[in-house]
Formats: C-alpha cells, structure tokens, sequence
C-alpha cells in the first residue's frame, strides 16, 4: 500500500516458499504474490501462485477467492479452457462470495468467443440472484452487449438505456451502445446524432476514439459524406494509435471514391500501404487504389495496378474484378488484342453478369473498329438485352451502323429510333436520324426518309450531317420527280459545302435535276459549267454527254448532233447502260426530227435489240412502232411493243401516259391484222389503266368496233356510247355514232337504233358514209313493222348512192313490200336489184325472194323460173341451196296421190 511493490513481491515470495512456516501463512504469502504479478499483468505467474494457494491449506475464505482468481487470470492470459474450467468450479462450489464473480466472467467468456446466446443465460442467471451494485451494473451492459450480438436490438436497447439511468458510471458506455443499436436498426442519421452528442459530453473519454469512428462510419451509412469524411479523419489524426485506424483510412479512400475525388482517394490507399501494409485490409485498398486510377482515366496506370493487384493477392475474391478491369484498361489505351483475349472471358451473350456487361461493349466497340460488323452487332446487342446501360446512347449507334452494314435495314432503324426515343439528348441524336434516314432510303420508304432528313437539316448547318442530309433530299426529290426542289437543294449542297467533292457533285446533280425538270437551258448552262470548272472529274463526260441531251431538247437537233460526236465513243461506252441510251435515244430523235427516218429507225432498233432493259429501251420501241406503224407494218409493230406490253404487265414500271400509248398501239396494230379478240383485251385493259387518257377516246372506239367485230355486242355498245356521249368534237365521233347504230340493230334495239342514226344524219348528214346511217334508219324502221318509212328511207340510199349498200337497201325495199302482201311490188321492187346492180349476192337473194312473191300471188311457173335462175346463176350460194329446195317441193307437189 506504501507503493513500493517490488518489496513486496519479494516478502510475498519469500514468505510463500518458506519450509517449515505455517501453511496458512505460505498460502497468504501466495495469495499476495499472486495478487502482485496480477497488477503487474503477468497472468500466468499469478495463477501457478493462486492454484499454489488451493494447494496449501487455506482457510475456506481465502481458498475461495484464490480459486475465482486462478480462473480469471487464465481468462486474462488467453488459456480459455483452464478458464472456463476455473469458472466452472467456483460456481460449483457454491461460494456465495465468489459464484456470482464466476458467473459473470464466465458470461464475458462466452461472450468474448462469440457465444453471445450462452453469455446471454448465464447473465440473466446472475441478474436474477441480484449481484453486488458493483456487478450489477456491468452484468447489465454486457445482457445488452449479448442481445446486441444475437441481433435483439430492441432488447439490447432497452437494457442499455436501464443501465444509462440506473448507473452513471457506465452512462457514456451504455448510451454508445445504444447508439451502435440504432445503426444496425438504419438509424443512422440518428446514431450520429447520438454520437456525436457523446463526443461533445465526453470529448477525451475512453470510448472517445470508438465514438468518433462509428460516428464517421454512421454519417457514411445516413450518406453525409462531407461529414463522414470530417470524422473518420478527425480519428485518424487524434487517435494514431486507435485500433479501427485501418479501417477509417480503408473508408476514407472508399468514401472519396465514392464522391469521384479519386486523388485524394489515391492518397489515403497510399497512407495505407505506408502505415498498414500486411493489414487484412490491404489486397481491398490496392484493389481500390488501381480503380481511382481507371476512374480518374489513367487507364495506363491503372493497368499497371491492377495487373500488380493479381500478382499480389491472385487468390483474392476481386481477383476477377481485378482481372476484368485490366481488360478494359487494355482496351481504353487502344491494346486490343490483349483487351479482347482477356475481356472474352468474361462475355456470356445476353446471360453476362451485370458487373461485366462493359466487357460486351469494350468487345462490340473494338469489333466494330475493326469492321467486324457481324461480331461487332451481336456483341453490343447483348450488351443491351437486359436494360439500361451505360453509354448506351453511343452503344446504340454503333450497333444501328453494324446492322445498317450488314443490310438489316429494319433491324438498324428499330436501334436508331431506341436511341433517340430513349436518349433525346444524346450527342448521337443528329447522327442516328440521319442513318435512319438512309436505313429508310434503303428500304425504298422515301416518304419517311425524306422526314428523317428535313430533321437533320434542321438541325443547323454546323452538324457535320447537313450537307450530307440535303444532297440525299435531293436525291429523294430526283427520285419522286420534283425536279425543282431537287434542283434547290443540290443548289444548296455546292454553296454550303467545304467539300470540294461533295460539291462537284451536287453542281452535277443541279444540271440533272434541271434537266430531268426539263428547264433544258439552265440544265445546259450548269452542266456546261460544271464541265470547265471540273474538266477532270470523274464525271465531266457524263456532263458534256447531259448537256448534249438539254441541247437536243431545245429543238437544236444539229448542235446536239455535233456535241455528241464530239464525245469520245470509250467515254460514252464507260457511262453507263442509261445515259448511253440517252445519248441513243436522243441521236434517232433528232435524225427522225430532221427527217432522217431511215437512221433513226436504225438507232432505235439497236436500242431495242440491245438487251438493256431500261425506261429509254422503251420508249426507243414504242417510237420506232410508231414508225412502223405508219408504214403499215403492224406485225412488226407487235413484234416490238408485246415484249414491252408484258414487260409492264408482270411488274415493269412506267409512267401511265407510256402504258398506255403502247397498250393503244399494241391493241390498234391487232385490230388493224383482224386479231380483234387480242385488240379488244389490249384496249380493255388500257381503258382501265387509264380511262381518261389522252387516248382513251379512239382506244374505246377501236375497242368497240373490235367487240363488234366480235359479236359481243353490249360490251361494245358501252365503249362506243362512251365516245359518243363524251367526245362530241372528236374526229371519230361520227364513225363511233355508226357502229353504236349498227350494234344497237344488232341488239335489236331498234328505236335506240334509229334515235342514233337520225341524230348522225342531222349532225354529218353531208359526210361521205351518210348513207349507212340512212340505211340504218331504214333497217330500225322496217323492224319496227314501220315499213312505208321504212321504204322512204331505203329510197333516199337508192336514189342517192350507188354500191352495195343501195343494192341492198333495193332490196329491203321489196322485202318491206312482201312483209305488206304488196306481192307484185315486192316482186318487181327486188326484179330491180339484179337489173340495177351488180352485186351477186344481192341478185341472189333478191331473185329468191322474187321467187317468193310469185309462190304468194300462186305464179309457180315466174316462181319456179326465179329458183332455177338463182340455182343457175349463183350455184354454191346458201341462195342457190334454198331455191333448189323450193323447186324440189314444188315438183313433188305435182305428183298424184295413190
């Protein structure tokens, strides 16, 4: 008690190991050397003493606490089992005394190895026999501290909080588990509330440094960052020492990681390794120190510290995180074969981990570099399969291009609209609509192409795209004919663009489009232009050859002559299957314009026969028909229009007025070599095609007159009806107004038929074919039993007309007599028509019907000399067969009955 401890270990000793003294004096002597080295923390030696106490004959009192003491000086030295063997015993022996002591060190044993439910009893054990105050407080903590480690934080809370009220001493310890309570509760704001309040009331306590550290780890979880920082390094500078020094350095890197200050989390992993270098924490911190490396983009360095990471801790558990980021370190500074053999490991397809989905991207992008398209697609579509993703604006493109290279237009059109449908304002957005818009123009979906590049053009100027975007829309508008706009926006392209090429070839795509637009002598200005500024371009013959065409079209058939054979033949041989028929095409219009009809026909016959299947090869044919077809030459005319006629017929494109100028001339060369029934479909379907054509007038007419022909007379009567009506001025009105008569007749429609006729002699009653018409009136009126008018119209054809067709009105002129029993009329009347006229079949058929009259009016020798002259006469005729049987029935009427 004098303080001087050395003597007294030495008076102890020597007391204690005294022979021959008095045992119970060795085992005080024992007990007070052992109580010595206790407080001089040499356990072991205390123990030996203690048991050498139990083995000396102790009092009972002394021996007691001897035995508490041997067990817990094997608790301090770390000799667990003699330990709790030693706690076992006091509490066996049943020492009132000692056993609650027992208990209790007992309990922090269990709870010091883990066995937090086992501490758990035996302190409540204890609280229910009502340890000492001293004990008691204590045995509470440590019932909160076990419930805390079985996860009852309720419990544990409430017990702390017991504790907090019932013992000062222990208030700040017990509050700083409550405050631990409320962290693993997801209290953490609160906690470091807590905490920090604990701090201010205990700034230099015990517990101060464990505070200070949970209160930086809980700021950390209640994401105050900036705070969190504050604690954890305010530990670090007061408490070198501490024992979670390691772990606030290790989160003080993570938290600045977290908030993107890679340096500075580059320079706590660096303190660290400088303080803690074989710590448990060290293969996460070197881990940590290569990723601020690669997320500062020092992807170089960052390489190199990962590569160090799997040399160092290769059997590590972010050793294929390690080895993951390294390949794509590899792959940001451009190693790609390196990148990809490493990186491949990792790509699964769709099924790629989610941590490694970048390796599908890395892969894509450097297959895509390489124009791998194929490989390069499915890589970045399975970086996409399972959602959002990082980069995935870009990702998206490049897998839109890969798709676009590979001709899946459909499939690159549906990657670009996921683009700017997800991404409206990604980087990206201008370029994706413009290879939509060729996605689009590729799939022949101009309308939508066109759409998409008016976006792009109206996005500005400054896009690199403009340019580009405008000489596609004058493309488009070549292509849908509207050669002005066309013409505008190549315009537009050659004074906007810095490119010398694009613009050369949008001045030439202006001198197209002006040409196509047939303004032939700007389109011959610009091309003449073009050809002096660019007379090395790949395209100044296709030029001159252009201008020569606009030249031609100005009716300057011997200028245009002369500028085509100023073009080198090998020039015009390289240009092209459509502009060197162009050349061709406009070489016979010009010699036929000049009334060279012999070459041109030569010309357009080699672009016939040319094989080259084209708009011109057409048109070539067609015109060459026409030539044929005015020389008569209608086989021929077939021969070249009905390949061109199935060519449109199974899909072949054409303008409408083309299809139906060689349909119409197709159906007419039919007509005109009696193939009526091929003329009326070619013109049916003409008709069809374009019902109001600029031919459809004289198509319905010879249609018509084909149907007639035909004997389809209802058909023919709608399309010569049509003429009639609809065409009053035409030149084939009066024509079609006659056989829509004559089919009328033959329909038996016969006041319809006689309205028309009438109506043609009143309107072209002095044309040279009236007397059809007034042959027709006659004929509607005769059968319609009219027969005295029908008589004054037949009339009116005799007395003015001589042919056959007064040699039958003559004779209609008797048949109307005999259908009145006028039968000496009759007779007389169609006496006349073989007397008048010289046209056999009609004197045939007259004397037949003469024959007739006189068989009425019971004159059998007139009738039956009429026969025999008929069968003499005309021998052969269907007349000659009828009279023959007449005059058979009238001999067999002659012979008697039997």
């Amino acid at each position: 008690r004098a303080g001087r401890r050395d003597e007294a270990v030495g008076y102890c000793r020597s007391l204690a190991e005294r022979k021959g003294e008095d045992e119970g004096l060795r085992a005080r002597g024992a007990y007070f050397h052992g109580l010595a080295l206790m407080d001089g923390g040499s356990f072991g030696e205390a123990a030996e003493r203690f048991s050498e106490v139990l083995r000396l004959k102790a009092d009972e009192a002394l021996a007691g606490r001897a035995r508490l003491l041997v067990a817990q000086c094997h608790h301090r030295s770390g000799s667990i089992d003699e330990a709790r063997r030693g706690y076992d015993a006091v509490i066996a022996s049943g020492d009132a005394g000692t056993v609650g002591d027992a208990t209790y060190g007992l309990a922090i044993l269990h709870e010091q190895q883990g066995r937090a439910a086992e501490a758990g009893a035996l302190l409540d054990e204890l609280l229910k026999k009502g340890p000492e105050k001293s004990l008691a407080g204590t045995a509470k903590l440590h019932r909160g501290r076990a419930w805390f480690d079985e996860g009852q934080f309720d419990r544990a809370s409430a017990m702390f909080s017991e504790v907090a009220k019932e013992d000062s001493e222990l208030a700040v310890e017990a509050e700083y588990w409550m405050a631990k309570c409320r962290m693993r509760q997801g209290g953490f704001a609160e906690a470091a509330a807590q905490l920090g309040e604990l701090l201010k009331a205990s700034p230099d306590g015990a517990l101060a440094g464990d505070m200070l550290y949970d209160r930086g780890v809980a700021l950390y979880r209640a994401d105050e960052r900036d705070a969190a920082v504050g604690a954890l390094e305010s530990y670090v500078g007061r408490f070198e020492d501490g024992g979670m020094v390691a772990d606030a350095v290790h989160l003080l890197a993570i938290v600045e990681h977290q908030r993107a200050r890679y340096d500075r989390s580059g320079e706590w992993c660096a303190t660290f390794f400088k303080r803690f270098e074989s710590h448990g924490l060290g293969s996460s911190v070197a881990f940590l120190a290569a990723e601020n490396l690669y997320m500062a983009g020092a992807y170089a360095d960052a390489g190199n510290g990962f590569e160090a990471f799997l040399t160092r801790y290769g059997g590590d558990e972010r050793a294929e995180d390690a080895r993951f980021r390294l390949g794509m370190a590899r792959f940001r500074t451009g190693q790609h074969e390196s990148a990809e053999a490493v990186l491949t490991e990792f790509a699964k397809g769709k099924d790629t981990a989610e941590p490694r989905r970048a390796a599908l991207s890395a892969l894509g992008t450097m297959a895509f570099e390489r124009g791998d398209w194929s490989r390069a697609a499915r890589h970045l579509d399975d970086y996409l399969a399972t959602g959002a993703a990082a980069g995935a604006d870009d990702v998206l493109l490049k897998l839109g291009l890969c798709r676009e290279r590979l001709g899946r237009h459909d499939e690159a059109i549906a990657a670009f609209d996921r683009l700017l449908e997800q991404f409206a304002e990604s980087v990206h957005r201008v370029h994706a609509v413009f290879e939509r818009g060729q996605c689009l123009t590729a799939l022949g979906r101009v309308d939508e192409a066109r759409s998409a590049f008016e976006q792009v053009v109206a996005a500005g100027e400054e896009t690199r795209f403009h340019a580009f975007a405008q000489n596609h829309l004058a493309t488009i508008a070549m292509q849908q004919g509207d050669f002005r706009a066309a013409g505008e926006r190549f315009a537009s392209v050659r004074s906007g663009s810095q490119a010398d090429d694009l613009s050369a070839g949008a001045m030439l795509g202006e001198g197209q489009a002006m040409l196509a637009g047939q303004r032939f002598a700007e389109a011959e200005r610009v091309l003449r232009e073009f050809a002096e500024r660019y007379p090395e371009h790949e395209g100044a013959a296709r030029a001159r050859a252009q201008r020569a065409i606009a030249v031609a079209r100005q009716d300057r058939c011997a200028e245009a002559m002369e500028l085509i054979g100023h073009i080198d033949r090998s020039a015009i041989e390289s240009m092209g299957t459509e502009l060197r028929d162009a050349i061709g095409y406009e070489s016979a219009w010009c010699l036929r314009t000049m009334g060279r009809t012999e070459e041109a026909a030569k010309v357009y016959g080699e672009l016939v026969t040319s094989g080259h299947e084209g708009r011109l090869s057409v048109h070539a044919a067609v015109d060459l028909a026409s030539i044929e077809a005015s020389a008569g030459r209608h086989e021929r005319v077939v021969e070249l229009l009905r390949p061109v006629f199935e060519t449109f017929r199974t899909g072949g494109k054409a303008d409408a007025a083309l299809r139906e100028r060689v349909t119409y001339q197709l159906g007419v060369s039919e007509f005109q070599l009696g193939r009526f029934a091929e003329a009326a479909t070619r013109l049916e379907e003409m008709l069809e095609a374009t019902p109001e054509g600029e031919l459809s007038v004289s198509g319905r007419y010879f249609c018509g007159e084909a149907l007639m022909k035909l004997g389809r007379l209802e058909r023919a009567v709608v399309h010569l009806k049509r003429v009639v009506d609809s065409a009053p001025a035409d030149e084939l009105h009066p024509a079609a107004m006659l056989r829509l008569g004559e089919c009328e007749a033959g329909l038996q429609h016969w006041s319809e038929s006689e309205r028309v006729f009438t109506g043609y002699l009143a309107r072209f009653g002095d044309r040279a074919e009236w007397y059809q018409a007034q042959f027709g009136v006659g004929w509607a009126r005769e059968n319609q039993k009219r027969y005295d008018e029908a008589v004054g119209a037949y009339g009116e054809v005799v007395a003015r007309h001589q042919g056959a067709t007064a040699a039958r009105a003559q004779f209609q002129i008797g048949e109307c007599l005999f259908a009145k029993n006028e039968h000496a009329s009759a007779a007389a009347e169609l006496m006349k028509v073989d007397i008048l006229y010289a046209y056999p079949e009609w004197s045939a058929a007259a004397l037949y019907e003469a024959g007739r009259c006189f068989e009425k009016m019971s004159q059998e020798s007139e009738a039956r000399d009429r026969y025999r002259e008929v069968v003499e006469r005309f021998s052969g005729s269907e007349w000659a067969r009828l009279a023959g049987e007449r005059l058979g029935k009238s001999a067999g009427a002659g012979v008697p009955g039997r």
